[in-house]
């Protein structure tokens, strides 16, 4: 499942290239400090052990593997 979310200084371009869950209308520098101030007085992390956290923590597993066999082999071949 994905969960876009689309920020647009233009009304008529929101939703235009993926359907987004949420739309965000506006100055985007403006959007981010009002949504920085939010998080501020009540933050809020993503569920650790969510399905997206797993995910995230395999893939980080896998590039840190190739990142070392990378490493290996351009020292080896040195």
């Amino acid at each position: 499942m994905r969960n876009e979310q689309a920020v647009d200084i233009c009304a008529e371009e929101l939703g235009n290239n993926v359907r987004p869950a949420v739309t965000l209308l506006g100055d985007i520098d403006a959007i981010t400090k009002q949504l920085l101030e939010q998080f501020d007085k009540s933050p809020w992390q993503y569920p650790t052990e969510s399905k997206w956290w797993n995910l995230l923590r395999e893939k980080m597993k896998s590039n840190e593997a190739a990142s070392q066999d990378f490493h290996w082999l351009t020292r080896s071949n040195m």
